[in-house]
């Protein structure tokens, strides 16, 4: 598979990595096999050349030997439910675990180009090699050339980039950690809060100084300095209109999604340590829960 610089600009968030390695692991404790596949659907937004891989949701599909097939009709369903929760997210392509695309991969991509005319395939590999540095995922693209005056369809791989923001940075570190030993009622996420705090005490002083200095000059207790004065004035007009409405938007949107991203990474820290819980009793148990003799998952 070769690399082309594609027309786009791809951009992968971390919730999208995480979700696919949570998918993944789950279905692997749940069939007792390493080797299983998962497939799922990338959803996100794309302006221009720019597209955003921000969500993905898991697909049924359907297996008979080394063949996939995505089920349609479930997945336009929870398309559809998706849709109404996010209305300007959209299809961007769908997603696959494995070292490499499997032959049938084509035949998924062209069910996918139903909904998007140029699905974007990402391809998580579950077993990097031991020495990789490198993030053990690619994204695919299906391109069209003629050769001997015949058309061939080929997955090509493209190039990307991991985007995230600062909500999104705070909730990934603390996922890929464990958290043990910390105070009850404690939050993980202070000892990345502290420093931003602290930025933030220091500028609230230094404004504070610039306050003074303007009411002594109002009232008289110092000479004006006009150049000061100048400089001041010079830099409340660089910065943003902080009373708009379209700044309180933005605000409480920032806000409302840090608050999702740490109940996230909550939900997805219980749902490590009852996979832990389900390994070991599995274990101890011989396989009772979820194994091969006909037992069943248990209601957490």
């Amino acid at each position: 598979f070769h690399q082309i610089m594609s027309s786009e600009l791809v951009k992968v968030h971390p919730l999208v990595i995480m979700s696919i390695a949570d998918h993944y692991t789950r279905f692997k404790v749940k069939h007792k096999d390493p080797n299983v596949r998962v497939l799922g659907a990338l959803f996100g937004q794309q302006t221009g050349r720019e597209v955003d891989i921000l969500e993905s949701i898991e697909v049924s599909f359907k297996q008979e030997g080394d063949t996939y097939s995505i089920d349609t009709k479930s997945f336009e369903e929870d398309s559809k439910l998706f849709k109404e929760a996010y209305p300007a997210h959209e299809c961007l392509g769908w997603y696959s675990t494995g070292a490499a695309p499997f032959a049938g991969d084509l035949e998924i991509n062209k069910t996918m180009a139903t909904y998007n005319e140029r699905p974007l395939y990402l391809m998580l590999n579950p077993t990097p090699p031991e020495n990789s540095r490198d993030l053990p995922c690619a994204i695919y693209v299906e391109e069209v050339k003629v050769a001997q005056g015949n058309t061939i369809s080929e997955l090509t791989s493209c190039a990307f980039e991991i985007f995230s923001d600062e909500a999104e940075r705070i909730t990934a570190t603390y996922c890929s950690k464990v958290v043990t030993g910390h105070v009850k009622g404690e939050s993980a996420v202070v000892s990345q809060s502290a420093p931003l705090n602290k930025s933030l005490g220091a500028l609230g002083e230094r404004v504070g100084l610039l306050l003074k200095y303007l009411r002594d000059t109002q009232s008289g207790k110092i000479p004006k300095d006009h150049a000061i004065l100048r400089e001041l004035k010079g830099m409340c007009n660089r910065l943003p209109t902080m009373e708009s409405g379209e700044f309180e938007a933005d605000a409480l949107t920032e806000y409302n999604d840090a608050l999702l991203m740490t109940y996230l990474s909550s939900i997805t820290k219980g749902s490590n340590l009852a996979t832990e819980v389900v390994e070991k009793l599995n274990m101890m148990g011989g396989g009772v829960f979820g194994g091969r003799g006909g037992g069943r998952m248990p209601n957490w």
